[in-house]
């Protein structure tokens, strides 16, 4: 059998114990998201979970979904609501009976998001930045509140990292199937919600890259970036000329109207990041974190830059591109909160390098058993001896090279002469003599040396 080379840099952590901490993890998101699943049913209180599902209706019956102004909303939704209308719900059955259903795969997305943040910490910089990001991002309480609902964002989330931890994966360990998948993911994105396209050109062009670090292969490079603008280019086809995106503006209460595009100011960029920030931790809590963060500085060459690069970039686009349509509600932003977390999570790494730093320069500590069994075993040949107290002391001497008149040596002495003491006193059990011997010592009984000399 083929061993395998540890020396080639793995795809996904392989600690076990990583592996158990992250399924303690996903117990507890588990436990948090599903407490909520069942909110307000068998009524419906979430005001957008209704639509996807009436859409869906539609489109069995009329083959349409413009009845309720609903044809031009990306059809993620729509169509996972129709798979479920279709072939899952009796006919005689109200449409509303399959939002349970429809809301236990929201939640698994949103668990399958705890994973992928997981992985793309665990790239960033140490497997347990990976891991505490993924604490952070399930005990938000925005993320909490929002994963019960049918709704798009969880989707949006989930195949929209996907596509950056593949796309990455691609560009670090050379694998070319995953540029090609991390292409499809956020096609299944901008499926879900269009706002993935302000990531989508980061995801093409990240190949680039190594046309720097690997000039061999360039033109596998090139091709690979050839074909994928090629995939993308025929998806923007359907979703721009054929399926009717571009009449969005019809749509009830739609949040990026085309013809509302500003020029960017930083109040409103400002306005926007603002409620994310918050949604984590205060934002003086945010400045002590920066504070931390750049201490990484010192452990630069233990921090992947093109990860971080790439987080920091996809952030920026997703804020810049969403704020180009004014003040947007705090839903449109679960991507960029998903990055906010890793970043959260880069600050507490710097403690765990401090810590680690600090282990190395310690002395090595003695074996484990070497005083416990040292003791006994001197214990045990002294043990006819009436001194056996001294006796187990010289021989624990003779074994650590101490001085006849260093302190050690004093208080073993000492010991000696408070143990007679207590012998002659009563002659007991070893267990009640030390126990008697440690409460005299810890009351700070004086005793007379000179008296058995």
């Amino acid at each position: 059998m083929q061993q395998r080379d540890d020396s080639v840099p793995s795809i996904i952590p392989r600690s076990k114990w990583w592996w158990l901490g992250l399924a303690l993890l996903l117990i507890l998101a588990g436990w948090l998201y599903l407490r909520g699943y069942n909110a307000s049913l068998p009524f419906i209180n979430q005001v957008d979970e209704p639509y996807h599902l009436l859409a869906a209706q539609h489109t069995i019956h009329d083959g349409s979904a413009r009845g309720v102004n609903y044809e031009a909303y990306p059809p993620g939704m729509r169509t996972l609501s129709y798979l479920l209308l279709k072939h899952i719900k009796s006919p005689e059955a109200h449409h509303g009976t399959m939002l349970p259903a429809l809301r236990l795969i929201t939640i698994t997305a949103w668990m399958l998001v705890v994973v992928v943040v997981a992985l793309l910490g665990s790239m960033l910089s140490h497997p347990l930045t990976g891991l505490m990001a993924a604490a952070i991002w399930i005990v938000n309480p925005w993320v909490v509140e929002r994963a019960r609902w049918a709704l798009p964002d969880g989707y949006l989330t989930l195949f929209t990292l996907l596509a950056l931890w593949l796309a990455l994966v691609s560009c670090l360990r050379g694998r070319r199937s995953f540029s090609t998948a991390a292409v499809y993911s956020i096609m299944l994105a901008i499926v879900f919600k269009t706002q993935a396209l302000f990531v989508a050109p980061l995801i093409l062009l990240l190949p680039l890259i190594n046309l720097s670090r690997m000039p061999e292969r360039r033109k596998d490079v090139w091709q690979l970036t050839f074909w994928n603008s090629l995939r993308f280019a025929v998806f923007l086809f359907w979703l721009l000329l054929i399926y009717p995106t571009l009449e969005a503006n019809n749509i009830p209460y739609w949040v990026a109207p085309t013809d509302s595009v500003s020029l960017l100011s930083v109040q409103v960029i400002w306005h926007n990041l603002l409620p994310v920030l918050q949604s984590f931790q205060p934002l003086h809590i945010w400045k002590g974190q920066l504070l931390l963060t750049a201490l990484l500085w010192r452990y630069r060459q233990r921090i992947n830059g093109i990860v971080l690069i790439v987080l920091i970039v996809s952030g920026l686009c997703w804020l810049i591109g969403i704020s180009l349509f004014g003040m947007q509600d705090l839903r449109q932003f679960f991507v960029l909160g998903a990055m906010l977390a890793l970043l959260y999570a880069m600050g507490f790494t710097v403690l765990i390098y401090l810590l680690e730093e600090a282990l190395i320069h310690l002395p090595p500590p003695p074996p484990r058993n070497n005083y416990c069994c040292l003791f006994i075993k001197s214990y045990l040949r002294a043990s006819l001896s009436y001194f056996s107290p001294l006796a187990c002391c010289l021989l624990i001497a003779n074994r650590m090279r101490w001085r006849i008149n260093s302190p050690c040596m004093t208080v073993a002495m000492t010991w000696q002469h408070t143990w007679t003491h207590l012998f002659r006193q009563a002659c007991i059990s070893p267990i009640t003599t030390i126990t008697e011997l440690l409460t005299a010592l810890g009351a700070g009984t004086t005793v007379n040396t000179t008296s058995y000399g």
